[in-house]
């Protein structure tokens, strides 16, 4: 427990999810202190997104090319997957009992292959535009976020940690650019691939789209829990990597400080005890994080399994 103690004690020191209240650096000398939200959540969420999306104003017309490739690659991975009922019941597997035709089947399939094509040239294109719009955005939050340092005033200096500023611009610029060039175009895909998935589910067979349906709401709730234990221990590891990165930033400016008051072994046990921390953190982000791919998994064959097995009861009764 009192290492426990010592170890928020540090945090709250070094990190950027502190009190405003003054603080010591690690020789007894003026430290850093920050105000943040609960949570390390902004107060407002809506004003933050919106200001974020701001800077991809200018790129209006990027923008519209790669939700454009979106709608062509998911158009073309539901057309593709949706293919192989005709030519099964056609060219393979004739449902009137006659032999199938390979030369259809040949056709069929070169024309699938073209299909899955276009969505693979769609889906690099989609990539390649907004990687380049991301970068783009972030060059301008780089640049506005060092002209907004040489404006401020030596107080916020003397009240901040520069270690958590060092880490705002590497660590939270590149989530913020990882956000940009991918999260928007996966909630548009996602949001787009499951109107077209269920609308051809339903169009195919009402009683296995009903099967799939009962599904998502599990998956859901799983995927929640997954999602909220990650988002907890990714904010306790930003918090405990700001404290390191503070701490090291401290000392080393420090160093001939801590030498001439033989510092070292407070300075190293210090250091342990937030690397110690943050490596802990780490364990549980990456973990949480890491179950989100096996969790979804499994309780997406637990669903194929239904479905095949509920297809298959159905071809047999010849519903």
């Amino acid at each position: 427990m009192d290492n426990q103690k010592r170890v928020e004690s540090l945090k709250r020191r070094y990190g950027r999810n502190v009190a405003p209240a003054k603080r010591r650096g690690p020789m007894g000398g003026p430290g850093h202190g920050r105000q943040h939200g609960k949570g390390g959540m902004p107060k407002n969420s809506r004003e933050t997104i919106k200001r974020l999306l701001s800077y991809l104003n200018g790129y209006k017309l990027h923008m519209g090319l790669a939700f454009f490739c979106v709608i062509v690659n998911t158009v073309a991975t539901l057309t593709g997957s949706y293919m192989l009922r005709p030519i099964i019941n056609k060219y393979i597997a004739p449902m009137d009992g006659s032999r199938g035709s390979v030369g259809g089947l040949a056709a069929s399939l070169v024309f699938m292959a073209a299909i899955y094509f276009i969505g693979v040239v769609a889906n690099y294109a989609q990539s390649r535009v907004m990687l380049t719009v991301a970068q783009n955005a972030l060059q301008k939050i780089r640049d506005e976020l060092f002209t907004k340092m040489q404006k401020l005033p030596v107080r916020f200096y003397d009240t901040n940690n520069n270690g958590d500023l060092m880490s705002r611009f590497t660590n939270d610029v590149d989530t913020v650019g990882q956000m940009l060039s991918s999260t928007l175009v996966q909630l548009f895909s996602g949001a787009l691939s499951i109107v077209g998935t269920l609308a051809l589910m339903i169009y195919t067979n009402i009683w296995l789209t009903l099967v799939t349906v009962f599904m998502i709401p599990l998956m859901m709730k799983a995927g929640g829990y997954v999602a909220g234990k990650s988002q907890k221990y990714f904010s306790a590891q930003q918090t405990s990597l700001g404290a390191v990165n503070g701490y090291i930033e401290e000392t080393i400016s420090g160093q001939k400080v801590v030498k001439v008051f033989c510092h070292e072994d407070i300075a190293e046990e210090e250091f342990e005890i937030l690397n110690e921390d943050l490596r802990d953190n780490m364990i549980k982000a990456q973990f949480f994080g890491g179950m989100m791919g096996p969790v979804m998994s499994n309780l997406s064959q637990l669903n194929y399994t239904l479905t095949a097995a509920i297809g298959g009861l159905l071809c047999v009764l010849r519903i």
